[in-house]
């Protein structure tokens, strides 16, 4: 008998498990509103107290953290003012002023926070989309989006409808795969829009941009309220916004055909296929009008980086191509650097070898890396203007990246100082700094930031940006 009801109440727990799992498994189903949901209320977080061993101190015009562990980003807010530190100790609020550190109730946050305003952050938990005031401690529910798979979005303050892409673990070409639909925010229905793909980016005329597939596909344009507009039939490669979201790019080409040799090959030679494919043309959209077509002259290997104020395209065009078996004996294949100008290619220097396409330095020229040595120490970097000119840079240099792609240089000069560059800011910055200071590992910053961060095991120092 006292089996029997064991097996009863296992039953019973089931059922009420699938109830509350079962709505949430398909994401073109109705999901519950806010108030449906009960969770309309603000809330307000548990702070925890200050531990004893957190501290901040002014040091100069830098500031040092101590107590924290394995620090992986700081959010700074729009002023600069105040940040968000993501590390394995939990999360905290700094307060670049006072200077202050305090710990937070975990934002426990699959997607990066984002500062919607000075004190109000924007994140998601449990798929809940929420609205923390960061001076209070409430958090204000704005969409319930269920609990089946985390959510990627692009969303902005003034926004009342969404597109998001609830990613099913599938991660291809540095994107998570996943089913993409929109609706309203507060709102109990979706549609589904794309059923598996990936989201690239926001343009700034709100348009996100999709892929349609795992590998390279159709191209979309999807409104907030989830229309859709077809930019590209053709598989579209590398699709990238410039910094100020006004142009994309992307490339398309033809794949590669196989035969039967190519079952005496090593495998790995098709390892990289889907990150390095063949491309033939490269596409400039303008959030408007047709996107427009530049051929690239031949099949190449393709880099490209939009300069920050989006003036320019460069480009590495390398004719190895990974995807390929390359005869020992045969002389490298070249690799061209170039520039893309009022809709043209133009051609700045050639390698033999394959070239790699570093980040713009301002708005005139752009890093680059020659055919690899193979010396094992930190190869040297240069930089090419649009005439053509290059310049070895002093190193040793430092690079960072955030989540969403952006970078940053660190260029030390061989004093005290060292010129920090970043791919979205025309104009550099200079940070005090020395090599026997061994201030651990440089930390992405934006370039509104008034700190560029050191982390290392004991410490985070936070260098005043001039």
């Amino acid at each position: 008998m006292k089996g029997l009801f064991r097996r009863l109440g296992r039953l019973v727990v089931l059922v009420l498990i699938a109830v509350m799992v079962l709505p949430g498994c398909n994401s073109a189903a109705p999901i519950p509103s806010p108030s449906q949901s009960g969770t309309d209320l603000p809330t307000q977080s548990e702070v925890p107290e200050v531990p004893p061993w957190l501290g901040v101190k002014q040091v100069g015009d830098d500031l040092e953290l101590t107590g924290l562990t394995a620090v992986w980003s700081i959010i700074w807010s729009p002023s600069g003012k105040t940040a968000l530190i993501e590390s394995k100790s939990g999360w905290f609020v700094l307060n670049t002023e006072e200077p202050s550190l305090k710990p937070i109730e975990s934002l426990d946050a699959y997607e990066p926070p984002v500062f919607w305003s000075e004190t109000e952050v924007l994140w998601m938990q449990g798929g809940n989309l929420k609205l923390r005031n960061l001076t209070t401690g409430e958090d204000r529910l704005l969409h319930w989006f269920g609990l089946d798979y985390p959510v990627i979005h692009y969303l902005r303050p003034e926004d009342t409808y969404y597109v998001i892409n609830r990613w099913q673990s599938t991660t291809t070409q540095g994107h998570r795969v996943g089913t993409i639909v929109s609706g309203k925010l507060g709102g109990s229905d979706e549609a589904v829009l794309i059923d598996r793909g990936y989201l690239v980016g926001r343009m700034a005329t709100g348009q996100v941009l999709a892929v349609e597939g795992l590998q390279g596909g159709p191209l979309w344009a999807l409104s907030p309220q989830g229309e859709k507009r077809l930019l590209s039939k053709e598989d579209a490669h590398f699709v990238t916004l410039s910094p100020d979201g006004k142009r994309a790019l992307w490339f398309t080409g033809s794949p590669r055909q196989s035969s039967w040799l190519d079952l005496f090959k090593p495998a790995i030679a098709y390892a990289d296929a889907p990150y390095d494919p063949p491309l033939t043309d490269l596409w400039i959209w303008d959030g408007r009008d047709d996107p427009v077509r530049i051929p690239l002259g031949g099949t190449f290997s393709v880099q490209a980086k939009f300069s920050p104020d989006g003036t320019y395209i460069a480009l590495a065009l390398n004719e190895e191509i990974w995807s390929e078996t390359p005869d020992p004996q045969a002389p490298p294949k070249p690799g061209q650097l170039a520039v893309v100008a009022d809709g043209e290619i133009r051609p700045l220097a050639t390698f033999q070898g394959r070239v790699h396409l570093g980040q713009w330095l301002g708005n005139d020229r752009f890093q680059f890396m020659p055919p690899a040595d193979k010396t094992g120490a930190q190869p040297p970097i240069f930089s090419i203007d649009l005439s053509g000119e290059q310049t070895q840079l002093p190193g040793p240099w430092y690079q960072a990246q955030s989540r969403d792609g952006r970078e940053l240089l660190v260029i030390w000069n061989g004093g005290n100082e060292a010129a920090v560059f970043w791919s979205d800011a025309s104009r550099p910055a200079r940070v005090r700094f020395h090599l026997n200071e061994r201030l651990g590992d440089v930390l992405y910053a934006p370039p509104h930031a008034p700190y560029l961060p050191f982390v290392s095991a004991e410490r985070v120092v936070l260098r005043r940006l001039r």
